[in-house]
């Protein structure tokens, strides 16, 4: 994981496995391209609105804070708002339906086959925590945070009963280097046991 402060004093905040395209200078406009997943700190410019793009979707805001996962293997591009506000855009250009724009705590996710988005309320601490080394979980479903922890630590975390991807979990994990430890930690919170195959491969059973 990383950071970048862009030409307008912006900072991305980058998730693992994703990468985010940007010019030396911001001249008539503000349009980066990200690939997987980032917090932006958005400086704000009236005269300059900033547009993320990704795949078919994008994301427009003034000056604002928000958590935009955009990983080409999920089938959900979800944007979770902290300050300000967003415009969500289809294809970059034509807005989706009515303009949808996002007020702090909401989540809009994008269902890529129905193109069909989704707002509701959130706790947005538990979406964009990541970037500060905590996973922060309020009564988080454990196949949620696994996803999340395959994603941040570029591992595979397979559950032996599928039903087990529904326990409820409370608490904050400490996203330190080390995976093992904080595997261990989730493993004995859910009250599982962690079997590890190799150093990328996990099974919580």
């Amino acid at each position: 994981n990383s950071n970048v402060t862009l030409p307008d004093g912006t900072v991305v905040y980058l998730n693992a496995g994703s990468q985010l395209t940007y010019p030396s200078s911001f001249e008539k406009e503000r349009e980066v391209w990200l690939l997987g997943e980032a917090y932006f700190h958005v400086s704000h410019d009236s005269e300059k609105p900033f547009l993320v793009t990704t795949e078919g979707y994008a994301v427009e805001v003034l000056g604002t804070k928000f958590n935009l996962s955009a990983y080409p293997s999920q089938k959900v591009i979800e944007t979770v708002l902290v300050e300000g506000k967003v415009k969500l855009k289809e294809d970059g250009f034509q807005v989706i339906g009515d303009d949808i724009i996002l007020e702090p705590s909401q989540r809009a996710a994008f269902h890529r086959d129905s193109n069909v988005t989704h707002v509701s309320s959130v706790n947005v601490e538990n979406y964009v925590s990541w970037h500060q080394g905590f996973l922060n979980a309020e009564n988080l479903e454990l196949n949620r945070i696994t996803k999340r922890l395959e994603l941040y630590y570029n591992i595979q975390i397979e559950l032996q009963k599928p039903i087990l991807g529904i326990t409820s979990i409370t608490g904050k994990l400490e996203l330190n280097e080390d995976p093992d430890s904080v595997l261990i930690v989730l493993a004995n919170t859910a009250s599982l046991e962690l079997v590890k195959i190799n150093k990328s491969k996990y099974i919580f059973k």
